[in-house]
């Protein structure tokens, strides 16, 4: 089969795990940015580009919170044009944003950390009242690899951290800092609805983040029931066929949720669990290929 993997980021370990687990499966696939795509909105047309001359069956969409607008408009033409992509184009948009994202998985069932967007120009008091006191965790609405999240651990640091933020004119969540799981936190992987790693995240500097690309260290867990369940429920409400889950793991409440990735890094959980990530990738496309030509023939 033919295929693009479609990400704006060109240098990530995840990409290079994933050209080669593609093209050791006899794929012919390339790397294309979404910004080299040319969208005709009037037809079904393939989006058009430059940068290879491949006719994709199928795209692996590696865009994250920090992806272009625009790139969803390439994604939802390859749709329209009969293209499998993993993930589509409406798991990502209801995953790229944390506000948006927050509100899809606040459901019965599913335990996350308070968390609300304040109104502009409120007192920090307010979520001091909500959350019971400080520390309290800024989201920004985008970011990843745990850019775009501070702690503000007293009243006037949070007040301080608003008003700028309100200023540049961001808009941005307040959420409880879950403090007895500072430090560390659970990445799983689910694929098509059913959990396949989990690895624990560690910091090793004093930050109460663990994203290995700030220094954490990564090893392999088994998953409780409750986590898996977890992990599972939040991917299938977002409609994400691969999905990043990150649980806190507290000891006083459980597994809490506190983000689902639509493009998760497979470069960290693969050397953390020594399975082959990326040749799943790799065989779920081909399942999805193979059942949509199944369904047309």
């Amino acid at each position: 089969m033919r295929g693009w993997i479609l990400s704006h980021i060109e240098d990530s370990p995840s990409i290079s795990l994933l050209l080669e687990a593609c093209r050791a499966r006899g794929h012919l696939v390339d790397l294309v940015h979404p910004k080299d795509c040319k969208v005709e909105f009037s037809s079904d047309r393939l989006p058009s580009t430059t940068s290879t001359a491949i006719v994709p069956d199928f795209v692996v969409t590696r865009m994250g919170s920090t992806a272009p607008l625009y790139a969803l408009a390439v994604v939802r033409a390859l749709e329209r044009a009969g293209v499998i992509c993993v993930n589509d184009a409406a798991s990502l948009e209801r995953s790229r944003d944390k506000i948006r994202m927050t509100q899809e998985l606040a459901i019965p069932g599913l335990p996350m950390p308070a968390s609300f967007v304040p109104s502009r120009g409120s007192r920090a008091s307010e979520a001091l009242e909500r959350f019971g006191g400080s520390p309290v965790v800024i989201k920004l609405t985008r970011g990843s690899k745990g850019a775009g999240v501070m702690l503000c651990e007293s009243r006037a640091a949070l007040q301080s951290a608003m008003d700028l933020l309100w200023s540049l004119d961001e808009v941005f969540l307040l959420q409880r800092a879950v403090t007895d799981a500072f430090g560390s936190d659970l990445r799983l992987l689910v694929f098509e609805g059913r959990l396949i790693a989990a690895m624990r995240r560690s910091s090793t500097n004093g930050d109460f983040r663990a994203n290995l690309h700030g220094g954490g260290v990564a090893t392999p867990i088994v998953a409780t029931e409750a986590q898996r369940r977890i992990a599972e429920t939040a991917a299938a409400r977002l409609g994400l066929a691969m999905a990043g889950v990150d649980l806190l793991d507290s000891p006083r409440e459980g597994p809490l949720l506190i983000e689902v990735n639509g493009s998760p890094g497979l470069a960290g959980i693969s050397a953390a669990t020594g399975l082959d990530l990326a040749g799943e990738v790799a065989r779920l496309v081909e399942r999805r290929v193979g059942a949509a030509a199944s369904i047309s023939a």
